[in-house]
């Protein structure tokens, strides 16, 4: 695999804009089936989170990335819920929450984060691993 070029790579900046732009215009579409819009927002946001691996984004910009993304996760898995397996796989999107939260917690420790939002990520990490065999 190729290293890529800095100009192939979107800036931490333009990464949280991007985040933003996909939760606050896309993923709050009427127009469009709601499993329709997850599963482009899904896509998009796991791209995001492949430049952050690039780049080793390890800051307060790759927190507030993964927290939003995380809440993501969360609302995606309520409001879909009701939708046959076909349509949305909770069991996908529970792994990626999983993954997501886990790295937060790490960044936040990593980052001597002591806010609320550390708490409430906690929280959501133990909510979501109440089913788990795993830790």
């Amino acid at each position: 695999m190729r290293t890529p070029r800095p100009e192939e790579i979107r800036t931490p900046d333009t990464l949280e804009r991007t985040v933003e732009y996909l939760i606050k215009r896309v993923f709050c579409q009427e127009n469009e089936p709601l499993n329709l819009v997850f599963d482009y927002v899904f896509d998009r946001l796991r791209a995001v989170r492949q430049d952050m691996v690039l780049q080793s984004l390890e800051d307060s910009s790759a927190c507030r990335i993964l927290s939003t993304i995380v809440r993501f996760h969360v609302v995606s898995g309520y409001l879909l819920s009701g939708f046959p397996l076909n349509k949305f796989d909770p069991q996908i999107n529970r792994s990626h929450l999983l993954e997501c939260i886990k790295s937060l917690l790490i960044l936040q420790d990593s980052n001597d984060s002591h806010c609320d939002e550390r708490e409430q990520m906690g929280a959501i990490y133990i909510l979501s691993n109440l089913s788990s065999p795993e830790p």
